[in-house]
């Protein structure tokens, strides 16, 4: 638990974008983060629970197709 509780504080004060937030602002970004994870993740089941097993496999296919070409874009600007 002690370890547990050294990285939660070293992660509020390192990556707290330049200013030393400390333990508040680490609590305020892991609930909020973990209401927006829940709020979507709610969204993704709602969605795929009306699909079978083949439209599954395919809307999972196109997706990673569709991120992977949208990833490489991104990468050629650059």
């Amino acid at each position: 638990m002690r370890d547990v509780l050294l990285i939660a504080y070293r992660y509020g004060h390192v990556h707290s974008y330049g200013h030393s937030g400390g333990w508040s602002d680490w609590i305020a970004h892991t609930v909020l983060s973990s209401i927006i994870h829940a709020m979507i993740y709610r969204a993704v089941f709602r969605l795929m629970h009306g699909l079978s097993i083949s439209e599954t496999v395919v809307l999972v296919a196109v997706t990673v197709v569709v991120l992977t070409v949208w990833a490489r874009s991104q990468d050629r600007r650059r």
